[in-house]
């Protein structure tokens, strides 16, 4: 058994997760499945152990030496024990991947995988698959979702698979150990620039809650129409920048107009990669890109988007492995003890590319997803002991963007408010999604 690091990205969450203090909620996702029809369930278990095969990174244990957490691989098997568990209706299988999805899965025994095929009738199943952050990012689940169908199609017509090889996670590793840990003068000088001392002006409740006390967190969302999104996406074409960079401009010109702020600092959690040839789960690439903006008084809203997508590329290169706002910091010139995320006055997480669809080549079965994405469900909570250094975060806006929530047709983008409840009222969040949705509902008047 040969033990590896963990992966820049890998690192924090690994720690948060085996600390055993922190809440499950945004660390797991759901990849599940609906399959109506003939379901060949042997096919289904070697598709399955096939693409675990394929990837270290949905095989990876964690295990503690010396005060530090290094990993190993599993050893594969060709097939993945999928007995049924014999559910009443799709409720029922709802609720059960609820509750995976809502509890820590044992990234030390048991791995980054939770899987089970529910049986709601001979020619009903849902297969639950639940995976850890540590394993996917959004680029990720669709790469899992596409190998385990195309490995299923060709096991279920008696053939077997014949996909691309797979970068293994093990290079991927190489790749980040050679970078070393240093950051080379124009990482440091982008983010020398942005983090001089932004602090967060978000009306916060008197008396936040201490890092170690138990902590209620709440989620409010707000869905703009159809027609919206329809327009929004025309404007970011019209303006020559991606749906990305506009939303990000919506946002940070709500926080501008709504709290009175002029140089607003925002996190920005990029949800792919840094190639899409990038093809191996377990390399999430994920990162938290800070970037900090002056409004201009009188600009418009095309000229803030084109400012935001310009930050985003230099934060993008200046993010590049091996960096982490913790070695910029670390190497920066001492300044009053703050923490990045202490300076942001927004989290926005691009999760734009959960849907409930999926590519279907099994035309004798319907595929859909169930509860795509992380669990969202207001009034959940952040236990006792989650870690002092994320208790700035909690003291933010933390919005993700999703395509998947609205019931109207179209896919509208939903703005998803997450927050502490004893650090911020509920109020001051409402007046905020009302006032990005207004901006968004008149992009062209800005």
């Amino acid at each position: 058994m040969t033990l590896l690091p963990l992966s820049t990205v890998q690192q924090a969450t690994v720690e948060w997760i085996c600390a055993g203090g922190a809440s499950a909620f945004g660390l797991n996702v759901s990849l599940s499945l609906r399959l109506r029809g003939p379901l060949c369930r042997s096919a289904l278990e070697r598709a399955l152990g096939y693409v675990l095969g394929r990837h270290e990174g949905l095989r990876s244990r964690v295990q503690r030496a010396d005060g530090t957490f290094l990993q190993f691989f599993a050893d594969s098997a060709e097939v993945y024990d999928l007995t049924p568990v014999r559910l009443d209706d799709i409720e029922a299988a709802e609720a059960r991947i609820a509750e995976r999805l809502a509890a820590r899965l044992d990234l030390e025994r048991t791995g980054p995988l939770c899987a089970e095929l529910l049986q709601l009738s001979e020619r009903d199943h849902v297969l639950l698959l639940v995976i850890s952050h540590t394993a996917t990012d959004t680029h990720a689940d669709e790469l899992l979702l596409s190998e385990l169908l195309s490995a299923y199609a060709s096991y279920a017509r008696g053939s077997s698979p014949s996909l691309p090889a797979a970068m293994s996670f093990t290079e991927y590793l190489a790749s980040e150990t050679q970078a070393g840990t240093r950051l080379n003068e124009m990482q440091l000088k982008y983010w020398g620039e942005v983090i001089q001392g932004a602090t967060p002006a978000i009306p916060r409740r008197a008396g936040p809650a201490t890092a170690h006390a138990p902590a209620r967190g709440r989620i409010l969302s707000r869905s703009t129409s159809a027609a919206t999104t329809r327009a929004l996406e025309d404007f970011a074409a019209n303006s020559k920048v991606s749906l990305m960079a506009v939303l990000s401009a919506v946002m940070l010109l709500a926080v501008s107009k709504e709290f009175g702020l002029e140089d607003v600092c925002a996190f920005t959690t990029h949800a792919g990669r840094d190639s899409s040839r990038l093809r191996t789960l377990g390399a999430s690439t994920g990162r938290d890109f800070l970037i900090r903006m002056v409004l201009p008084n009188g600009g418009s809203l095309a000229q803030l988007a084109k400012s935001v997508q310009t930050k985003l590329i230099r934060a993008a290169i200046s993010s590049r492995l091996p960096f982490t706002h913790e070695r910029a910091l670390a190497q920066l010139p001492p300044e009053p003890p703050l923490a990045a995320a202490e300076r942001a006055h927004l989290f926005i997480t691009d999760a734009l590319r959960i849907t409930n669809g999926v590519d279907n080549p099994v035309p004798e079965l319907a595929i859909e997803r169930v509860m795509p994405g992380p669990l969202l469900q207001d009034g959940f909570a952040f236990e006792a002991g989650w870690p002092a250094s994320d208790a700035a975060y909690v003291g933010v806006l933390n919005v993700l963007l999703r395509r998947d929530l609205s019931p109207e047709p179209g896919h509208p983008i939903s703005f998803v408010a997450v927050f502490i409840d004893d650090t911020i009222e509920e109020a001051v969040v409402r007046a905020f999604l009302s006032r990005v949705c207004a901006i968004a509902e008149r992009v062209t008047e800005f």
